[in-house]
């Protein structure tokens, strides 16, 4: 009865009283107290079983047999060892038999049955047998395990015990890739549960991982990297710390990353691309450190390249060896892994740049800090490289949007779309990878191809890249209307906010609704008496590149739509602010309110004469709050105050 296990059908069957009466010697020498009479039970009964169909498909049958084996005599079997009495072939052929027993059993046995304690207790002698079974007994064993792993009490079982008695499970798990999914399943199951003891589980599963990490040392760790990975992204956040085997991840992931290339060394780099993508979304800073920072050359190594210039080099390479023919792989079977190693890859950079700017702002020698992480002459090649990536990037965001509105490349004609439509965005049809419903690979790239730009287009000053991402405005447009998380609107803002540093940028900008699309994103907020912090953080870089728009010399002509503005920032005056975030936004929206004001014509102006006043009573009242009368928001609330006055001089008398 080899082979991954089964369920078989349970229903009863009439019984046949002569194959049935074939067990009664069997059951008979099971039912003795001699450990000789029980053996020669048990393999005749395993002998009956595997010749007789009906009586395995009979659960009354099937019941009755289990009830008759002793727990204790299959527990004696599986402990036998070679010895002076018995010889190692003589061990191993009484170990297989109660394996076999049990696998038999556990297929052939009712679901109710199967989860009995009985059952169940089973499992640390099976574990404990793995090391003196042979191969097609530990598979056996291993697929028992993989069905109790399946159920609630089976998988707490197997997690319950303690180090040493897991030990045999821990050390096959290079020769049986069974075991990590064991291992997976169980953890999955028992995280789930709602009674479940937090502690000893977190400490349960940070010691197995640590435990596999130092088993797969100065191997291919593809298997374990995956293993992790789905592990990290399923089970519930309460588990997730302390990992204190980031260290060792970090070095198996530096060295599966830099390997020769071959077919092996391929699965391992990808897998552990997409893991530390997984590792700096959850362990941001911790991860960040340690793939970063450990990485930096040490002085009797100038010669070599750090391990982090040659891990973010290899990326940019695939990225920019990948993009340009992304667009023909649209149908092929590979496309959907292709995409999420790229995804990753376009993670792992924008945190390498997180990471770097986070340093700098917290050191004030920020060229000792640069050197540190690498040598300038390296940090330049990096940003070169990094540009020529992004450029690429906005080519093929470009060509996959004209592909999805051509209908092309196996796109359907519902997701279709005009790029160039005079319409408001918010009229045009969604395509396949801007649906929030949609989990597929396509959308994760995506997501990631705009945090990186978003991010390098603020950071890197190349109006020559800038002047380039013009062409997808409406791209991004777009992508904000239909995906509302603020991972992907806050990069998109960012994105936008440096865009219109150059003239087409603003021009395209307002031609594309721009402005009507961020400012229905930012009345809602004003406007709100609940907002999320994030959502507030993100309406602040809305104001900021409404502002940029207002003060271009390319937004010469004043649109009176843009008014409303003054309107909404007056509605989120009605309480205190309860946060410095909401202060912040606050400030913003009036500054910006003010300099429309400025700008709007005479006759325009007077008809918010009345929002102006309550804007600087406002203002005046949250200035007498300020303690810190030299801070930031004190001088924007006396430059909002100011501002009013200088458009309004009445307001003073």
């Amino acid at each position: 009865m080899a082979g991954r296990l089964e369920e078989e059908g349970t229903k009863p069957t009439p019984t046949n009283p002569e194959p049935e009466k074939a067990l009664e010697q069997p059951l008979a020498l099971l039912r003795s107290g001699d450990d000789t009479h029980r053996f020669v039970g048990l393999a005749l009964l395993k002998s009956i079983l595997d010749n007789q169909q009906s009586l395995r498909e009979d659960p009354r049958v099937i019941t009755r047999c289990w009830a008759a084996i002793s727990a204790k005599f299959l527990d004696a079997l599986l402990r036998t060892s070679e010895g002076e009495s018995r010889s190692k072939q003589e061990a191993q052929s009484m170990v297989e038999l109660a394996v076999a027993i049990i696998h038999a059993f556990v297929v052939l046995l009712p679901p109710e049955c199967r989860e009995s304690p009985k059952m169940l207790g089973r499992i640390p002698g099976l574990v404990g047998a793995l090391l003196r079974s042979s191969s097609e007994a530990i598979t056996q064993i291993l697929q028992i395990l993989l069905t109790f792993s399946s159920e609630a009490h089976g998988a707490q079982r197997l997690l319950g015990l303690d180090t040493e008695a897991i030990s045999p499970l821990l050390e096959l798990n290079l020769q049986q890739a069974l075991v990590l999914e064991v291992f997976q399943r169980a953890f999955l199951i028992v995280s789930a549960l709602d009674d479940v003891s937090q502690t000893p589980l977190c400490q349960t599963l940070h010691e197995i991982i640590s435990a596999l990490l130092n088993s797969f040392r100065d191997t291919e760790c593809t298997q374990l990297f995956d293993f992790i990975n789905h592990l990290l992204n399923n089970v519930p956040p309460w588990i997730l710390y302390p990992a204190t085997w980031l260290p060792s991840v970090a070095a198996s992931i530096h060295t599966a990353i830099l390997k020769s290339p071959n077919d092996t060394a391929s699965d391992a780099r990808m897998s552990a691309v997409v893991l530390s993508a997984t590792l700096l979304r959850i362990y941001r800073e911790e991860f960040s450190a340690l793939l970063f920072k450990s990485s930096a050359p040490k002085k009797s190594s100038s010669d070599k390249k750090p391990v982090i210039y040659l891990s973010i080099n290899l990326l940019l390479i695939d990225i920019r060896a990948t993009i340009p023919s992304l667009l023909g792989m649209l149908n092929s079977t590979s496309f959907p892994n292709t995409c999420k190693r790229l995804a990753a890859s376009y993670d792992i950079i924008v945190g390498f740049l997180g990471y770097l700017l986070k340093s700098l702002d917290d050191e004030s020698d920020s060229q000792g800090v640069t050197d540190s992480l690498l040598p300038p002459s390296l940090m330049l090649r990096l940003r070169t490289d990094i540009a020529e990536a992004m450029s690429s990037t906005v080519e093929y965001m470009r060509d996959r949007f004209d592909a999805a509105v051509d209908r092309t490349n196996g796109i359907q004609a519902s997701s279709k779309i005009s790029e160039h439509s005079s319409q408001p965005t918010s009229q045009h049809l969604s395509l396949p990878w801007y649906s929030l419903d949609d989990c597929s690979p396509e959308l994760h790239l995506v997501a990631a191809q705009v945090r990186t730009l978003g991010l390098w287009l603020r950071e890197d000053e190349n109006e020559k890249l800038r002047t380039e991402a013009v062409s997808i405005i409406d791209i991004l447009l777009n992508l904000y209307s239909f995906i509302s998380t603020d991972d992907i609107r806050s990069p998109i803002v960012i994105a936008l906010e440096a865009i219109v540093t150059v003239p087409e940028g603003v021009k395209s900008f307002l031609e594309k609704h721009g402005w009507a699309i961020l400012f229905e994103d930012l009345k809602s907020t004003l406007t709100s008496s609940t907002t999320a912090e994030e959502h507030s953080i993100r309406t602040i870089e809305i104001v900021r590149l409404l502002l940029a728009v207002v003060e271009s010399d390319t937004a010469d002509l004043f649109r009176e739509e843009w008014m409303e503005v003054v309107s909404a920032s007056v509605a989120s005056s009605v309480s205190q602010p309860s946060t410095s975030v909401e202060l912040e936004l606050r400030i913003g929206a009036w500054q910006l309110a003010v300099e429309l004001l400025d700008r709007a014509p005479v006759v325009v102006r007077r008809k918010y004469e009345k929002e102006a006043r309550r804007m600087m009573e406002m203002a005046n009242g949250l200035l007498k709050l300020e303690r810190n009368e030299d801070g930031e928001n004190a001088e924007g609330l006396r430059e909002v105050v100011d501002g009013v006055l200088e458009v309004f001089p009445e307001f003073e008398k």
